[in-house]
This record gives C-alpha cells, structure tokens and sequence, in this order.
C-alpha cells in the first residue's frame, strides 16, 4: 500500500472522532479532498473559517476497547504512516492552500509512550524541518 492509499484509509478512519464534524452549514461540515483525504472546517474566534487535514498516524491498536471500530479484534485494513510521510503529505496540503492545520490522532501502536513519541515527532518535523508556523 503507498502513501496516498495509506492516507486515504487512515483518513477516512478518522472520522469515527466527529471533532469538527458536524455543523450547521455547508461551510462548516467536513468534506473529502480531490485526493481522498478529509478536510474540516474550523471556525476562528474573529469569525469565517479554516481547513484542516485531519487523519490517523495509525489505525493499528493493541487496545480492545469494545465501542471502537479499530480495536485489537476487529478484522479491518491496517495502516500506519510514518512522521516523515505525515509531514510531508501536509505539508503538499499546506503549500497549495488546501490546508491550514492538521488534526493528528492515532491507535495505540505498541505501546502508549511509543505512539505518543511518534505524534511528537511529526509536530517536532512540521515545526523545525518544515518551519510550519500554524
């Protein structure tokens, strides 16, 4: 599976989290990108709105949590992307202006801690490798 497919999978597991997903306009709910990708509207405290990519780093889980579609014992297509193809895959997004954030969430992939150096990673690439201000 490349990365394009990868996204796409993960992308559309994210939506199980319904952060920004709901609205009352056309405007404010979310849509799916040319590319397969979700893009969410977010509103800004001064008014109108922003897009976000949002996607999963992993829908891998070692939990079982039993209101999860993703967990441990579910057959379901597995993905994972790396920081570095995270970074990069936003950062296309971000310099076409088809994005202005990124909402990262991920499955618990071995363990906890590793997942969550993985989610600090992609931050520490987009902020000191891609000088992403957002």
């Amino acid at each position: 599976m490349d990365t394009h497919e990868k996204l796409v999978l993960l992308s559309e597991a994210s939506q199980y989290d319904l952060a920004c997903a709901c609205g009352t306009s056309a405007l404010d709910r979310r849509k799916r990108g040319k590319e397969g990708a979700w893009l969410y509207p977010v509103s800004l405290p001064g008014g109108g709105y922003s897009v976000m990519l949002k996607t999963l780093l992993s829908n891998v889980c070692t939990n079982d949590c039993k209101y999860c579609p993703y967990r441990n014992t579910v057959d379901a297509p597995r993905a994972t992307l790396s920081p570095e193809n995270i970074a990069r895959v936003f950062m296309e997004y971000y310099r076409r202006k088809k994005v202005f954030g990124l909402f990262l969430s991920s499955g618990v992939i071995r363990t906890p801690d590793f997942t969550m150096e993985q989610l600090n990673r992609t931050a520490r690439l987009l902020r000191r490798t891609h000088h992403f201000r957002g």
